[in-house]
């Protein structure tokens, strides 16, 4: 559910009722931009902090979804906390030598598209590859930041013009629905920036290391 590009609520179910019909343990999220955020520093020292009820009821305020109470989701969370989101420029550099960076140490980025978690992955996927095809280590990382940096830079900057979301903001611009070949084109072409479309992973080499038998 979105305020437009500055609020979002998301909500999910964790756990099952204990009984049928019954009340289900939930998470929510409400993810709110600043105009003026202040500092990386400084958010990353809000991380984890409790937010009183009365805070999150505020930047709820002027909602009205009425298929779901958020005040009374609000209220009737036991604990609510800050995590501030926070990326860094795009780095020159993963690999010095035998040392090189994976997963948020090389490319922390804004969640969207569910691509900070995902791509890490893919990292440590490449990374075995790329030492199982050297016997030089040295070598094998810089092919591996040869696969990855610049695909992976070029992604952090875009999460930061909101990736995929970048429709919702769209919507809000325009008052109403996106239109269908304006929507499909910013969500193909994030896919494609993010190496995910259908053609791709359908033609590309595998990534699998086979294992080594004694």
């Amino acid at each position: 559910m979105s305020g437009g590009s500055s609020h979002k609520f998301v909500a999910y179910p964790v756990a099952d009722p204990v009984v049928e019909g019954g009340a289900t343990l939930m998470n929510w999220v409400l993810e709110i931009r600043r105009p003026e955020p202040g500092t990386r520093l400084d958010r990353s020292n809000r991380s984890n902090r409790p937010i009183p009820t009365a805070e999150a009821l505020a930047e709820l305020a002027g909602w009205d979804l009425p298929w779901v109470d958020l005040p009374e989701r609000i209220r009737s969370s036991t604990d609510i906390y800050e995590y501030p989101m926070v990326d860094r420029d795009p780095l020159p550099r993963w690999s010095f030598g035998r040392v090189t960076l994976v997963g948020d140490a090389a490319h922390p980025m804004y969640p969207m598209g569910m691509n900070g978690g995902s791509q890490s992955i893919v990292d440590a996927r490449v990374l075995a590859w790329t030492l199982s095809q050297h016997d030089d280590p040295v070598r094998a990382l810089e092919r591996y930041e040869n696969l990855r940096r610049e695909p992976l830079n070029q992604l952090v900057l875009a999460n930061r013009e909101l990736g995929p979301e970048k429709i919702i903001a769209m919507a809000e611009e325009i008052g109403g629905p996106v239109p269908a070949e304006h929507a499909t084109a910013v969500s193909q072409g994030y896919k494609k920036l993010a190496g995910c479309t259908t053609a791709v992973l359908n033609s590309r080499d595998s990534w699998s290391v086979s294992p080594v038998m004694p």
